[in-house]
């Protein structure tokens, strides 16, 4: 089991796919104004910056901005 209760998923694309699902899952449970504004940024950014670079400021977003 790897973090947040997913699967290690290193090369393993079909667990890739079920852990992808399942945060689909979790997203659509959250806060819907708050989504669409984190997908807007994300929609706004990522061609210039890639989704890599943008998931990194989201992942360390989240461990500064623990309440």
């Amino acid at each position: 089991m790897g973090v947040g209760g997913y699967m290690k998923t290193e090369f393993d694309p079909g667990a890739m796919d079920l852990a992808a699902e399942k945060a689909k899952d979790v997203l659509e449970s959250l806060d819907q104004v708050s989504v669409d504004l984190i997908a807007q940024w994300f929609a706004d950014n990522y061609m210039a910056a890639g989704h890599k670079r943008l998931g990194r400021i989201l992942v360390a977003w989240s461990k500064n901005h623990k309440g």
